[in-house]
């Protein structure tokens, strides 16, 4: 944090509350998050294979009023990241509390960043024939595993190359110390929250304890 504010020319008492930098936000649009996000990617020079993938990441436990106002369907936050192989620099991200199909989201993170791309690599969850087709329109190498249903498909996957292929563990070697970051902060808010719940729990035993002590010395009128 020092470092941070050092470089803005402030003090740290001078920062703003963490509720108002939250509540600002929430005011940015998605693409102004986007800019801001390839800021650092600019300053990488990407490989010649890049991965995409997502996973999902606990969020914290909202109202159940909240929940029906936004329309949750999904216990978790969807996250899509398009990764660079060689920096680990994230090209693109996309977040959702419902679900959407992986071929929906993958086609607009990939379209939002053709000409960052070579070669894209991506689990069967991403088998689209029309996303294929506009990738290698754009001139990309699509190395995206087939759902086997038929013979044909076992052979296409059987002439990719596994060692590209396999590169697409790089998200999930990304996205491993967030999710391990994220479930410590909530594992640590229930331990607070049970803390918490066990001194309310003791105060009203406690109480309780009183009054069954001083009722018999309370006169009857």
């Amino acid at each position: 944090m020092p470092r941070i504010v050092a470089q803005l020319g402030l003090a740290v008492d001078q920062l703003p509350d963490f509720t108002t930098v939250c509540t600002r936000k929430q005011d940015l649009k998605m693409r102004v998050w986007r800019v801001l996000l390839q800021l650092p990617v600019s300053l990488h020079e990407l490989g010649d294979v890049q991965a995409i993938d997502a996973t999902g990441f606990k969020r914290h436990q909202a109202s159940r009023h909240y929940v029906l106002h936004v329309g949750y369907n999904f216990d978790d936050i969807k996250t899509t990241a398009l990764v660079d192989c060689k920096t680990s620099a994230i090209l693109d991200i996309h977040c959702s509390m419902k679900q959407p199909h992986d071929t929906q989201v993958g086609r607009q993170g990939l379209t939002r960043n053709l000409t960052q791309l070579t070669t894209i690599t991506a689990d069967k969850s991403y088998d689209w024939d029309v996303l294929r087709y506009e990738l290698r329109d754009a001139g990309i190498r699509p190395v995206i595993k087939h759902r086997e249903f038929y013979g044909l498909d076992t052979a296409h996957n059987a002439r990719h190359d596994e060692n590209v292929y396999h590169r697409r563990s790089i998200v999930e070697a990304i996205f491993f110390p967030t999710e391990t970051s994220v479930q410590r902060d909530l594992a640590g808010e229930n331990v607070v929250w049970t803390v918490q719940r066990a001194r309310s729990k003791g105060r009203r035993q406690k109480h309780r304890a009183s009054c069954e002590t001083l009722t018999p010395l309370i006169p009857r009128v």
